[in-house]
């Protein structure tokens, strides 16, 4: 099943999102042309730890919070509309086709397919508000 409905997501907090990626980029570019290392071992793990860090420093406005989540190696960071309680996370886009791909691997363990399933134990004490919940 596929999502239909509008996310309810405000076009200047989309801004504020696209913002944080650009700032954090840019800042793992300053940080790395000030202090170039030899190696260049987990480039993307550190370029996504300034994206994290930005969204959290932008989304410090009311309505909004921010957490950290850690799944084994990998911490990312949530970002939960108290209004609409949309719970929002951050992945590469390749990331993202890999999950729609339906690769049991990826289904399975990837954070993103963890966050939007049903806890077993809670099947049957609500009603389960949309589709994409339903495994």
């Amino acid at each position: 099943m596929y999502y239909n409905n509008k996310i309810p997501f405000e076009q200047d907090k989309i801004e504020l999102v696209i913002k944080s990626f650009e700032d954090g980029e840019y800042l793992y570019i300053e940080n790395y042309r000030e202090h170039p290392t030899v190696t260049q071992n987990g480039k993307g793990a550190t370029i996504w730890n300034n994206i994290y860090t930005q969204l959290a420093s932008n989304f410090k406005i009311p309505g909004y919070q921010t957490g950290k989540i850690s799944r084994g190696f990998w911490d990312l960071l949530y970002l939960y509309d108290e209004e609409t309680k949309y719970l929002y996370t951050f992945m590469r886009k390749n990331n993202f086709k890999n999950l729609q791909s339906g690769r049991k691997r990826d289904k399975l363990f990837h954070y993103g397919n963890v966050l939007s399933r049903l806890n077993g134990e809670l099947v049957g004490t609500y009603e389960i508000p949309y589709e994409q919940l339903v495994s």
